[in-house]
């Protein structure tokens, strides 16, 4: 294709004008360019900033359409070509656009890990039984809310800042990796670095600044923090299918399985909420197996009674 062609087929694309027999033609140009930047014939860069954004938006919203029922490698790879330059391209956007803001709520059902591309490019992994509110389109301030547990994958940009609320506790990104456990019934929001930095703040002050390898745990009723040090690699081994419990209190534990399985906990003994665990499960094991080998290290009895579980007994040893 010359590079008339394309600026008119890209002008057509973007005003839904183009017929299939040229949209395959463009799709087929796409295939032939290497994943990177691509050559766009137009003098203006704020018009190819808009184009670019515009055709990442109709190629994304048509993967997802299309996600259910077949992969579709062209969209794949034209996705990942435009990708390339959002980022960059965002920051125009954000000041071109005027329309009023909307934003996306996704929530993962129990038992069900979900993977979310943001307008930025930046990836979010979000555990069951989590929800997630994100702007619908790229923004100077990019914020999002968590309740629940998400891993977060920011696409690096040191002109646009990253920030994540999530129970009472600010967390602010510079490009990197993170997770953060907020749930509803918690009294607690804990933050772990995968690798970069980023900043944790709670009641409109600094609560820590974290470095790979790092967990903060913030107590929601007095502001408390407790940091402690992880394995960078055990950040979200929950991604990968594994119920992992590090020195976790009975209450945080049963606050995760809730959201995984699906499921309500009752605690007939409080005193059994502070009992701590260290435990790895794969995350397909049936409820009842994990809970009689949770329930046989400390004097714990439980009963399932639909969907609701008792927890009783004398405590911990």
């Amino acid at each position: 294709m010359d590079t008339n062609e394309i600026t008119l087929f890209i002008e057509k694309y973007v005003n839904g004008a183009l017929s299939p027999s040229e949209e395959r033609d463009l799709m087929n140009w796409y295939r032939s360019e290497p994943v990177g930047p691509v050559h766009w014939p137009s003098r203006s860069w704020t018009e190819q900033a808009m184009v670019k954004q515009a055709m990442y938006g109709k190629i994304t919203d048509r993967m997802r359409a299309d996600g259910r029922r077949r992969l579709v490698p062209g969209l794949l790879k034209a996705a990942a070509v435009v990708a390339g330059i959002t980022a960059g391209a965002c920051l125009l956007i954000a000041g071109l656009r005027t329309s009023p803001l909307k934003y996306a709520v996704v929530t993962a059902r129990a038992g069900e890990i979900r993977r979310i591309l943001l307008p930025d490019s930046s990836t979010v992994w979000l555990n069951a039984g989590s929800t997630l509110r994100y702007p619908e389109r790229c923004l100077l301030h990019q914020e999002v809310e968590l309740e629940g547990e998400a891993f977060f994958d920011v696409k690096r940009n040191p002109a646009r800042s990253f920030t994540v609320r999530s129970g009472g506790v600010t967390t602010i990104d510079l490009g990197t990796k993170f997770n953060i456990r907020a749930w509803h019934n918690s009294s607690h929001v804990v933050v772990s670095l995968e690798s970069g930095k980023i900043r944790v703040d709670g009641n409109r002050r600094p609560l820590a600044t974290l470095s790979p390898g790092q967990e903060l745990t913030v107590n929601r009723n007095d502001g408390s923090t407790l940091l402690r040090k992880l394995s960078p690699a055990h950040v979200a081994d929950w991604k990968s299918g594994t119920l992992d419990f590090n020195d976790q209190s009975l209450l945080d534990i049963t606050d995760m399985l809730a959201a995984w399985y699906g499921v309500r906990f009752v605690f007939q003994n409080e005193s059994i909420k502070r009992c701590i665990y260290n435990a790895s499960f794969d995350n397909t094991i049936p409820l009842d197996k994990l809970l009689k080998m949770l329930c046989s290290v400390n004097k714990i009895d439980f009963t399932i009674t639909g969907s609701t579980i008792t927890l009783g007994g004398d405590g911990c040893r």
